[in-house]
């Protein structure tokens, strides 16, 4: 993983996550924990496919455990399509 490749898809999924809920939220913020509802997770996982050109699952959302892990999925994901 490219660190600014990394990074940069960090940023987008907590910058996406917090446009969500309106509240700054963290890397390692558990959505789960923090509130998210389904239809949260649902509009999470649309833009994110979105703003990053990779297929994000509602799945991918629920089974992470923070945004970071969420992130990081993703990255893997637009590293083995090349699409940045």
């Amino acid at each position: 993983m490219t660190n600014i490749g990394a990074e940069r898809t960090v940023d987008t999924v907590v910058s996406v996550a917090s446009g969500i809920c309106d509240t700054e939220l963290a890397v390692d913020t558990d959505l789960i924990a923090f509130g998210f509802d389904s239809i949260e997770m649902i509009q999470l996982a649309g833009r994110l496919s979105e703003e990053l050109g990779v297929t994000c699952s509602i799945e991918d959302v629920f089974e992470t455990d923070s945004l970071g892990e969420l992130a990081r999925i993703l990255e893997q994901r637009i590293e083995e399509i090349g699409a940045r």
